[in-house]
């Protein structure tokens, strides 16, 4: 447990389609293999923000000032000094959390365990943690 942690990273629209190009993060959250909260902060997108997605990050326009959010390179130095280089980053698609921060496997984390993937229902069909 001590080398496993989950990233978890939110982002805002800094465009108007659903390409991740026109996504930015804004929230990052580290949690060790012990439940500890290891880092939390906010992040500023250097684009302007065309939408917070507030169903989905819980944020509104002022929020990112009152928390006082990062630039993306501060918040991404910090996660680096929090996440040991021999970590094993699990999570539902941990890959997009660490590519959202520029972390690269092999060198800034030892490798990924995708939950989504172990959980696969019995014709083959992936689960959701969404529960209605």
């Amino acid at each position: 447990a001590d080398r496993v942690f989950c990233l978890d990273v939110e982002c805002v629209a800094v465009g108007r389609t659903h390409e991740r190009r026109h996504r930015a993060p804004c929230e990052l959250a580290l949690v060790d293999g012990h439940g500890n909260l290891r880092l939390h902060t906010y992040l500023r997108p250097r684009q302007p923000i065309v939408s917070y997605l507030t169903p989905f990050t819980g944020l509104r326009a002022g929020d990112l000032d009152r928390l006082g959010a990062r630039h993306f390179w501060d918040a991404r130095d910090a996660l680096l000094k929090a996440l040991p280089r021999d970590a094993v980053l699990v999570g539902q698609c941990p890959d997009g959390d660490a590519e959202w921060m520029c972390l690269k496997q092999g060198a800034d984390f030892e490798r990924t365990v995708d939950l989504a993937e172990i959980f696969r229902g019995p014709e083959g069909e992936w689960c959701s943690l969404m529960h209605e």
